[in-house]
């Protein structure tokens, strides 16, 4: 199933989960928003608790689950009135405006409109708003796809509650050293995670634990003794660091 949010992460690795996930596997997924591996491995028989710490975040996956043709109604409604002005006020004040239907109709809008494929942030670039992209959304049906609000500010707080996953998925994306977070300003769907902490909490868990990351030269010091899949741009195997696009770490 393809997700109707666009991807910042634009993940490669689903053949390589897949191998590495057997199906029938319960999967545990931290830091839920475009839901692209998600949705996908529970297209392919894996059962998906995936977790947020944003609230906005699992309201517009709920919706769409409870409802998704009130969401697209909406999606309908509100996007002929979009111009440059209304899309800025929406990336500041969407979470409070409307019922929930008419938000999940926001950051799917904003989602696809924007140029950083973000919410809160980017400039107006409505050409990935098409025909095919509200199709996504009409198709979507979350079956074994299970949203979950941790309702904690700390992706990682929320790790306890995987105990009976066999499996549990971080796809992380960019890493980056944490340096001048403290008063640093985030849009409303923006998570933060200390990479850090993430390591440690991997070297201590008894779960089967995955990672996905873009390459980083940090990394492979930090992750070194694990199990370290590159993936290249096609999704296969990377022959080497110079064309690898992608990093699956695995505890197993």
């Amino acid at each position: 199933m393809k997700s109707p949010i666009r991807s910042p992460l634009q993940s490669k690795s689903l053949r390589t989960l897949k191998v590495l996930i057997p199906e029938g596997s319960k999967v545990s997924s931290f830091m839920l928003y475009a839901g692209d591996l998600e949705l996908a491995l529970a297209d392919s028989d894996r059962v998906v608790t995936a977790h947020t710490p944003k609230q906005v975040i699992y309201e517009f996956w709920s919706a769409l689950k409870k409802d998704k043709e009130r969401v697209v109604s909406a999606v309908d409604e509100f996007y002929p009135q979009l111009d440059s002005l209304l899309f800025h006020y929406l990336q500041e004040s969407w979470p409070q405006i409307g019922d929930p239907y008419m938000r999940a109709a926001f950051f799917f809008i904003l989602n696809r409109c924007s140029e950083a494929g973000e919410i809160s942030t980017g400039r107006l670039s409505p050409k990935r708003f098409n025909p095919v992209s509200v199709a996504y959304l009409k198709n979507f049906k979350g079956v074994n796809f299970y949203p979950r609000w941790d309702k904690e500010e700390n992706p990682l707080s929320a790790l306890p509650t995987a105990k009976d996953a066999d499996f549990v998925l971080f796809p992380v994306g960019k890493f980056n050293f944490n340096l001048f977070e403290y008063g640093k300003s985030r849009g409303h769907e923006m998570i933060s995670l200390n990479h850090r902490e993430l390591h440690e909490r991997m070297r201590k868990t008894d779960n089967k634990m995955i990672l996905i990351y873009k390459p980083h030269p940090q990394l492979w010091r930090m992750y070194a003794g694990y199990n370290i899949h590159m993936i290249d741009k096609y999704g296969r195997t990377a022959s080497n660091r110079d064309n690898c696009e992608e990093l699956i770490i695995a505890n197993f």
